[in-house]
């Protein structure tokens, strides 16, 4: 996700999601942060 070379729903398959929703809940669960919060506030972050 840091290096934005997919969207959020190729990489639930990619690690062996089959449903984006149930991987951004499990996301949510695992990091405290929504995929798409969690990218937003990537894009609002300087390196």
């Amino acid at each position: 996700m840091r290096e934005r070379e997919y969207q959020t729903d190729e990489i639930c398959y990619i690690v062996g999601f089959n449903n984006p929703s149930y991987f951004a809940r499990y996301f949510q669960k695992q990091f405290g942060i929504l995929p798409k919060d969690y990218v937003k506030n990537l894009s609002t972050q300087t390196i």
